[in-house]
């Protein structure tokens, strides 16, 4: 979609992927945080997973520490707890403020650094390949931990090892998923003729 691929470019998708593996390898906070400012940021920060692509939402409120209360406690528990309520609320209400405030400047970026915005967008999604690909410990990544039980229906066993090292049943894989890709923005632009 860049046009005109320049040596700037290049710069900002390094940048963009710099932050992305910046992200995916930051250690969580341990402890939960109930402070309504900081939930509201939660909110403010998380929608950007559902934004920019190659950021994760979830992944996000895993660092700040907060995915446990807003996603497993406060929506089991807010049609019977007062607070759990008010936590969700308040979590929403950073998510629409976010929503609209982001969107907006992602907008006013794509009007006048197209380009540039694209590159860093790339740069995001191939950083985030760290945080899909399963090359990390079982004790490096929150992620893996809360995907333990699909590793146990996979019949892995525990044993991601022997999952890892078939990187080429991955790079096959990798390589479907281009000329799929391929495939399916060809049958578009057919259409669009």
């Amino acid at each position: 979609m860049i046009k005109k691929f320049e040596k700037k470019h290049i710069f900002y998708f390094i940048i963009g992927a710099f932050v992305a593996i910046t992200i995916s390898t930051l250690p969580g906070l341990q402890e939960e945080n109930k402070n309504i400012f900081f939930i509201f940021f939660c909110g403010f920060i998380g929608i950007i997973g559902m934004i920019v692509p190659g950021l994760s939402g979830s992944y996000i409120l895993l660092i700040l520490g907060n995915y446990n209360l807003l996603v497993k406690e406060c929506i089991n528990t807010f049609h019977q707890d007062i607070n759990a309520l008010i936590y969700l609320s308040i979590f929403f209400i950073g998510m629409v403020f976010g929503l609209l405030t982001l969107s907006k400047f992602i907008s006013w970026l794509f009007k006048k650094y197209r380009n540039e915005t694209l590159a860093i967008i790339c740069g995001f999604i191939l950083g985030s390949l760290i945080f899909i690909w399963p090359i990390r410990s079982a004790e490096s990544t929150a992620l893996l931990e809360i995907i333990s039980p699909i590793k146990k229906e996979l019949n892995l066993n525990g044993n991601l090892n022997a999952y890892v090292n078939d990187n080429y049943k991955l790079i096959f894989l990798i390589i479907i998923g281009y000329f799929s890709l391929i495939f399916l923005q060809n049958l578009s632009n057919r259409k669009n003729v």
